[in-house]
């Protein structure tokens, strides 16, 4: 690749970043881009969507500098394969220490311009659980991966998908858990499209895991999203009972879709506020089991969506944490006597983690059953908080 093409499209990058204000996904942001700009190739589009992810990968690292120097340095730290970039990075940084270790790049950079290293990820402070911060920074360069979890015929499933050409590397813990080493496609194989197959993160596949329901029982999936963990535990139990509710139409209509794929009809869905006083009563029996995967920062994710990182301002915490324990306290009226809540996020900071279910045990009467933090990053996955919140 001529420096001259690598060049140009810094300059295209460049551009993008000065228009792009965080107010959509960035993959939408470049979808529409793409779509505006016909002449770009797909080596074009993978270059620039590399480009602008790893510069937002940088959060607030080297803030001050130029565009097109952060732009560079994002590439010298996150793309794996960065050789054509050699030159670029010695002219735009003067940089010239190429290590293979992510730990040795980074260190270069803080030496050369005089930053700090801390500043790849904001509000570390507000850390949950025990996150080892020096294995966190030394997995910041890996993307993570994209996982499947495999419903049934395991070994058939499997082999079909090894024999269209995917590379599926199985994780220990759980048997049907798979990342694909070369995802793009999935979603067009007939195995997807007959629900033989999810694509699941693993994080949510381990939280799910954790979740303790007696057989056939009936359980409310209150912040139900796409529905993943709901298919999981139905999985696991075809004869659950499950009830999926979500504030967003649309989110609905794609779990109505998501579980028709899968074979399940017969899901009792709603649109649903839980917040406010309209929340307080709404059905007529109380509930024994009640899976709340809260609203939250999506710090465990911003690996995947980095532009939520640069974007994001630590006054947000607290007007998340209001909204979980409103929601939270909302829930508790619909529980019964001795009653589980599950709760999760898919956030990284103890203030929407830890203090959230220590204020619930404190205010509303419930103890903890089981605690923990999905350390994603070790696993080349999201990280998720998981409390099992029993109510007295």
């Amino acid at each position: 690749m001529s420096e001259k093409v690598l060049n140009s499209r810094l300059r295209i990058v460049t551009e993008m970043v000065s228009n792009y204000t965080g107010n959509e996904p960035l993959s939408a942001f470049l979808k529409k881009q793409f779509q505006k700009n016909k002449k770009y190739g797909s080596k074009d589009r993978t270059a620039i969507s590399d480009l602008m992810y790893n510069f937002y990968r940088m959060a607030k690292f080297g803030i001050n500098l130029p565009i097109d120097v952060r732009l560079t340095l994002g590439m010298y730290l996150f793309q794996n394969d960065q050789t054509q970039w050699n030159e670029v990075i010695y002219e735009k940084t003067g940089i010239n220490n190429f290590s293979q270790n992510f730990s040795d790049r980074l260190s270069a950079v803080e030496e050369k311009f005089n930053l700090n290293k801390d500043d790849l990820f904001p509000f570390l402070t507000f850390f949950s659980g025990n996150i080892d911060k020096s294995k966190f920074f030394a997995n910041l360069d890996k993307k993570p991966h994209v996982w499947i979890r495999l419903r049934k015929n395991l070994l058939q499933i499997q082999s079909s998908l090894e024999n269209e050409g995917f590379i599926l590397n199985q994780f220990q813990g759980l048997p049907n858990a798979f990342y694909v080493k070369n995802p793009k496609g999935l979603e067009k194989t007939n195995m997807y499209l007959k629900g033989q197959f999810e694509i699941q993160d693993l994080a949510s596949q381990m939280c799910s895991e954790q979740i303790e329901i007696n057989p056939a029982a009936a359980i409310w999936d209150a912040c139900a999203g796409s529905g993943g963990k709901s298919l999981y535990l139905l999985d696991r139990d075809p004869e659950l009972r499950v009830t999926c509710t979500d504030i967003r139409s649309s989110i609905i209509q794609n779990l109505e879709t998501r579980m028709a794929r899968s074979g399940y009809h017969d899901i009792y869905t709603k649109v649903l506020d839980l917040t406010g006083t309209e929340a307080q009563n709404l059905w007529p029996v109380k509930w024994r089991y009640i899976l709340a995967d809260v609203p939250c920062s999506g710090s465990g994710t911003w690996s995947r969506t980095p532009e939520q990182m640069y974007y994001f301002k630590p006054e947000q915490l607290n007007v998340f944490k209001k909204l979980q324990q409103e929601i939270l306290k909302n829930l508790t009226l619909q529980l019964e006597k001795n009653g589980s809540i599950f709760y999760l996020t898919c956030s990284m900071f103890k203030t929407e983690n830890e203090e959230v279910t220590d204020w619930a045990v404190k205010e509303l009467g419930f103890s903890k059953k089981k605690e923990m933090l999905f350390e994603g990053y070790n696993f080349g996955s999201d990280t998720m908080y998981f409390c099992h919140l029993q109510k007295s």
